[in-house]
């Protein structure tokens, strides 16, 4: 039997030493454990890392009030011009995973609502670095949209890109490429695309000339007697323009005939076209000849300070207000609040032969009225006839052949989408 009795190891150490070191580190280990375990992680404290989108989707504006001024010529716009958001699709179809897509839009849309769903609650978004429900501007070309997603931990982030495209409509023949109207001031005069003309997506636009709109309104002070027109065209293109001006297209006689000029190259400026009287609408009919046929572009210019305009219309029926007051026809028509409209001003009854005239003014609170509705009441409250209705300009009402010595009550509301006013009520005894 061998008997081993050296006490040093292969390398010097006493033994008890080298598992005493072993025991050290094990003990080591199990400390650091020990305080990992106590210091819980992210994930166990609840704090998510998830910085994904699940879902991104692009609308236009859903109206077109916040593209337009509080200008009176603005007004001419409102009338049914509230339209639901329209959806722009992406090129891509959406993925998580995904984090770089295309759109393509026509240069009529000039803004865009990014609205990305999170896949975390928790998570927050920017669009461009503001806020999401803010709509974003575009400009011709290619417009990149970034998208950023900051997890829960406020460390982790993801970026995803939309890249807008904005691309003109194709130009067809006889098309303008602009049109400029300049008053006899000198000034340009802002040009406004008709609502009952312009195609539902256009509504979404800021107003500007567009060679496929085809009808403007325009409004110029008191003191403009004449105003001139500038179009152009592409070069190379065998056009000529034939300009009418008259107070009616639809009889367009000597009588109403104001003006025929004509305009021979593309950015020639045509001779000064005479306006008709304070607040009588002057019709501009451009004529783009072309391949044997005619292109059509109207001009509607109304002449006259808003005052001027709604003195010289209602002066036989209703008090003309001061010259530093504003109508409040004109005024409920700039506010834009998406609530009820308030109930009617002034409302008088007169009696002539066998007829009651009724007229009254707008509400001076709420939200602009589209029209009015007049009902017809004898003095038990009993409907005599059929309910009037007028439209958001017209501030005047006539029933007739009723009975004499009777009494009637009149009752005016206002009314818009939004809902109607509460009914103002007079009467009258027929004489």
């Amino acid at each position: 039997m061998r008997y081993m009795a050296s006490t040093s190891s292969k390398h010097g150490l006493p033994s008890p030493v080298k598992g005493a070191r072993s025991w050290l580190a094990l003990l080591l280990a199990a400390a650091l454990l020990a305080v990992g375990a106590a210091i819980p992680s992210a994930a166990a404290q609840g704090t998510s890392d998830d910085a994904d989108l699940a879902g991104l989707t692009l609308v236009r504006p859903s109206t077109l009030h916040s593209l337009l001024s509080d200008d009176a010529t603005d007004r001419l716009m409102r009338q049914k011009a509230v339209q639901p958001p329209l959806a722009v699709s992406l090129n891509e179809a959406f993925s998580s995973e995904t984090t770089a897509y295309t759109v393509s839009v026509r240069d009529h849309v000039r803004q865009v609502l990014v609205t990305p769903a999170l896949s975390d609650s928790n998570a927050t978004v920017t669009v461009n670095g503001g806020d999401p429900t803010e709509p974003v501007s575009l400009s011709a070309g290619e417009n990149v949209i970034a998208v950023v997603v900051t997890a829960q931990d406020a460390v982790t982030t993801k970026t995803y890109t939309v890249t807008v495209t904005q691309t003109p409509y194709p130009l067809l023949r006889g098309d303008l490429t602009g049109l400029t109207v300049t008053d006899g001031n000198g000034n340009q005069v802002p040009m406004v695309p008709s609502a009952s003309h312009v195609p539902h997506f256009a509504l979404h636009r800021v107003p500007d000339f567009y060679s496929w709109i085809s009808t403007y309104w325009l409004w110029v002070p008191s003191d403009v007697e004449t105003v001139t027109v500038t179009p152009t065209w592409d070069a190379g293109s065998d056009y000529w323009i034939e300009v009418r001006a008259a107070t009616d297209f639809e009889h367009p006689t000597r009588h109403n005939r104001l003006a025929t000029t004509r305009v021979d190259a593309s950015g020639q400026t045509s001779t000064a076209i005479p306006l008709a009287s304070l607040a009588q609408r002057t019709e501009i009919w451009l004529g783009v000849h072309v391949d044997g046929g005619v292109h059509l572009y109207f001009l509607d210019v109304l002449r006259g300070t808003r005052l001027e305009v709604y003195c010289s219309q209602y002066t036989d029926t209703l008090r003309c207000p001061q010259e530093e007051e504003t109508p409040s026809f004109y005024a409920s028509e700039s506010d834009d609040s998406e609530t009820p409209p308030g109930p009617v001003q002034d409302l008088e009854l007169t009696v002539k032969d066998n007829r009651i005239i009724a007229t009254w003014n707008a509400p001076a609170s709420g939200g602009a009225p589209s029209g009015y509705q007049v009902k017809l009441q004898d003095s038990d409250g009993q409907k005599v006839k059929k309910t009037k209705r007028t439209g958001a300009n017209k501030f005047k009402a006539v029933y007739r052949n009723l009975e004499r010595g009777e009494t009637y009550q009149v009752s005016v509301r206002a009314r818009n989408e939004w809902g109607n006013s509460d009914w103002t009520t007079s009467q009258i005894t027929v004489e």
